[in-house]
């Protein structure tokens, strides 16, 4: 076929003439340029849409542009020459066959002269094909040769199918996907890589980069490690048209380098997004593993860090226990009664008061008790609301101070943003102080927001803080300090403490509060006290009691003894066993022996 320039196209067997190849199925194998005659690292495939008949691909990785111009030359066809016209402006170079699983023909890649390509799929009988990508799913370059090799080899994913075919005529496990850092890495091409260790060695530009990064998100979790490549020596990273692993090679670097170069890569590890809800989430067997400091407390085992409501009717006095606080922790002393404060930096930012009601009342406080003023107290009569600035000020002081301890506001109304009318009640009174709750829990430091209660009265004591459960639902603690017939107690309730009631006294003369003990223990007559001890006692009582026995026991008189008793009985404390006999609710040896007590209509 030397010499043919008639424009007719060339056989299969006129080319393995002129090459020196093989016929081997739709294809010739032949040297390539420069080659040794017994080497078959060039195919010749037929095809009709390119102007010289055939496409040329080189499994040794030589430029096509080249290759094609060596069979032009041993076919004696013209050099293939820049803008002339028809198809030879811009000629098919090489052909990239991709192969199902069992070896069929697939997807078939075109490369031009200009480095553009199309793809074409197979008409599913092995004897043509047609334009476009093929319908069914995505499948890695070859297939045939990643699932035959070991897997404990190594695999190599390229950007492209040319450099695939050069480090495979290398031996390496190698693949790319159709499209290169064009394409789409989609779920169905990861099945391969399960339990294999992938390195992925991406064109030194920002597609390559961008590429290498969403192939490693693929297949984060599915193959064993995942690292990028980044080949030394090529230079900055370049916007398009980077050197890749080719180029690399062609400058003379050691194959053998390679597999050292990747085995030192770092194993690849997502990004934590910033948006979205894979930024949020983490697993069981991570929150195990994870290390946290112990819950700081404000008050021991009261009020811990984060953010606390501390509801109350007006003028029952929480100013004045908050206010208390706040100079004990600005101090380092007791409050309370018995609670020694870890000292720290406090900010109490009294919104009902002006300068000189505040500083009567510290003088209240501390003069009386011959107390230095602390210089770790930061007062402010003003501040500015939570959504117009106020958190961003809460923030900036606690940045400005040593140890930041608690921030108190007095109350509630004074910073609360203006309701949006868009907003449901409960949304406003969430949203109200979702930021400084969020923050509050992020830094440790302990808030404490003051808030009126309902004037209908409420059974539960956190039904009767103002405003809709938004408010009780977003705190860390809810804290009411509510005044009744029995004295004055504090609920406590919240997310790390255990529900409690105490009981609490205020003391007018010093402006301090005190609190006694446990509600239910304080709040018990010193009568009750007696005849519960008395009832509780074995020894002193085995068997259940009468009104007359309980009288001549306590030292009390008759009519006492029975209204006393009456009125345990119908708040659960003791049982009426028989007519005139009680037993006490503790005694499970005597309640035993009655089977039905009466019990009062509330149980």
């Amino acid at each position: 076929m030397h010499g043919n320039s008639s424009g007719r196209k060339p056989t299969l067997e006129e080319i393995a003439r002129a090459l020196g190849g093989d016929v081997s199925g739709s294809q010739v194998t032949a040297p390539g340029p420069g080659h040794t005659p017994q080497d078959r690292s060039l195919s010749v495939t037929l095809n009709a849409s390119d102007s010289a008949g055939y496409v040329v691909h080189s499994f040794a990785g030589d430029d096509p542009i080249i290759c094609k111009d060596y069979v032009r030359e041993k076919l004696g066809q013209p050099q293939w020459k820049p803008g002339g016209n028809g198809y030879e402006r811009d000629p098919v170079i090489a052909s990239y066959i991709y192969r199902t699983a069992d070896g069929k023909p697939y997807l078939r890649v075109q490369r031009t002269a200009a480095k553009k390509f199309w793809q074409q799929h197979s008409n599913g009988d092995g004897t043509g094909w047609q334009s476009g990508a093929p319908k069914g799913p995505r499948i890695p370059y070859r297939l045939p040769e990643l699932l035959a090799a070991d897997p404990s080899t190594p695999v190599y994913i390229v950007e492209g199918e040319k450099d695939a075919d050069r480090l495979a005529s290398l031996g390496f496990v190698v693949t790319t996907s159709s499209g290169g850092s064009n394409g789409r890495w989609t779920p169905e091409l990861c099945a391969p890589f399960a339990g294999r260790t992938v390195y992925i060695i991406p064109d030194n530009d920002d597609p390559g980069q961008k590429y290498a990064q969403r192939v490693a998100q693929h297949l984060h979790g599915i193959a064993t490690k995942v690292a990028i490549v980044d080949l030394p020596g090529l230079g900055a990273q370049v916007i398009d048209h980077g050197s890749d692993v080719s180029d690399w090679l062609d400058a003379g670097n050691q194959t053998e380098n390679l597999n050292y170069i990747a085995e030192q890569a770092p194993e690849w590890v997502p990004q934590i997004p910033k948006e979205g809800w894979r930024a949020h989430v983490f697993t069981a067997a991570s929150l195990k593993e994870k290390k946290f400091e112990p819950i700081k407390y404000l008050i021991p085992m009261l009020i811990p860090e984060g953010l606390t409501i501390l509801a109350g009717k007006p003028k029952v006095g929480k100013s004045w226990m908050v206010l208390d606080i706040a100079l004990a922790v600005a101090a380092g002393r007791y409050a309370l009664g018995d609670f020694k404060l870890e000292e720290g930096d406090v900010l109490y930012a009294a919104l009902e008061d002006n300068n000189r009601r505040l500083r009567s009342r510290i003088e209240h406080i501390l003069t009386q008790n011959e107390q230095a003023w602390p210089s770790r107290l930061t007062l402010a009569t003003q501040w500015r609301r939570l959504d117009a600035g106020g958190v961003e000020d809460a923030k900036d002081w606690a940045r400005s101070v040593k140890n930041p301890r608690l921030i108190i506001f007095d109350t509630l109304a004074g910073i609360r943003p203006d309701r949006n009318h868009k907003d449901s009640l409960y949304d406003g009174d969430y949203k109200a102080l979702r930021e400084l709750q969020a923050w509050a829990g992020e830094s440790g430091i302990c808030i404490i927001v003051l808030h009126h209660q309902r004037k209908m009265e409420s059974e539960d004591p956190v039904d009767s803080v103002s405003g809709t459960l938004g408010l009780t639902g977003c705190v860390d603690t809810i804290a009411v300090l509510a005044k009744g017939t029995k004295g004055t107690t504090l609920y406590i309730r919240g997310r790390d403490i255990e529900e409690q009631e105490k009981a609490t006294t205020f003391n007018k003369s010093t402006c301090r509060w005190t609190i006694m003990g446990e509600a239910e223990d304080v709040h018990r007559s010193a009568t009750r006290q007696k005849i519960g001890t008395l009832l509780e006692d074995v020894q002193r009582c085995p068997d259940a009691i009468t009104s007359k026995e309980v009288a001549d026991l306590c030292d009390i008189n008759d009519e006492l003894s029975r209204k006393t008793l009456n009125r345990m009985f119908r708040e659960g404390e003791i049982l009426k066993v028989s007519k005139g006999h009680f037993v006490s609710t503790k005694r499970d040896d005597l309640v035993s022996r009655y089977p039905r007590p009466k019990r009062p209509l509330s149980q």
